[in-house]
């Protein structure tokens, strides 16, 4: 069992991590953590022994704290991240990922990645029961969710309301609020298959000005 620490100083490389271990903080764009990890490899000595990982079995079960970054996936900023990943080979489990984002709410990331290279097999939910809609989480959204979105908050239309000094009373003092988030992101292993993203985003006590139709509304 091995401590590894990394911050913005510098410090442990991730070339020193076993492989799959080091693809994984790749993946969580990790900047600084604590880590723990606990590594077994063994060997088929039956099997052809033509490359260096031929009959090699690894397993490895990972503890991480004090982690700041955020999921390729997801770029939606994290700090005080908590996570224990467990990999047999080039499959990884991300047993649970919990961590703080800017509004202080805490998000939760689970699944698994099945591959180390670019044509590798991911299933992740990404779940958050309280969370602030503003423009980290919304840019943090796959591109085509996050260019629907966008359209219930034109800020140049609200800026403009507010400049004429036409709002209402009742209409929302700002835009964004709050909200709650569960998608999951889904691609099968192989070169060239699509990721598929799927799930909700429930608005609560959030000001929207639709830019196809720029008035008010509170939802």
């Amino acid at each position: 069992e091995d401590t590894f620490n990394i911050n913005d100083d510098g410090g442990q490389s991730l070339v020193d991590l076993p492989r799959n271990v080091a693809k994984a903080l790749e993946n969580l764009q990790a900047v600084e953590w604590n880590l723990v990890a606990e590594v077994h490899a063994s060997r088929n000595w039956d099997t052809d022994q033509s490359s260096d990982t031929e009959g090699l079995y690894t397993t490895a079960r990972i503890l991480i704290n004090k982690a700041r970054g955020a999921y390729i996936k997801f770029p939606y900023p994290l700090h005080d991240v908590e996570a224990e990943l467990n990999s047999i080979n080039d499959k990884v489990v991300l047993t649970s990922i919990y961590g703080i984002g800017p509004d202080e709410n805490p998000l939760i990331i689970t699944g698994e990645i099945d591959g180390l290279g670019r044509d590798a097999g991911v299933q992740l939910e990404v779940k958050a029961d309280v969370i602030t809609v503003n423009q980290d989480l919304i840019n943090a959204l796959p591109r085509e969710t996050k260019e629907a979105v966008w359209k219930l908050f034109d800020q140049e239309a609200y800026r403009r309301l507010l400049e004429a000094e036409i709002l209402s009373e009742l209409a929302p003092t700002s835009l964004f609020g709050m909200g709650s988030l569960t998608f999951n992101v889904n691609r099968e292993r192989g070169e060239h298959r699509p990721v598929v993203v799927e799930g909700e985003l429930v608005l609560d006590e959030v000001g929207t000005v639709f830019d196809q139709f720029p008035y008010p509304m509170e939802a």
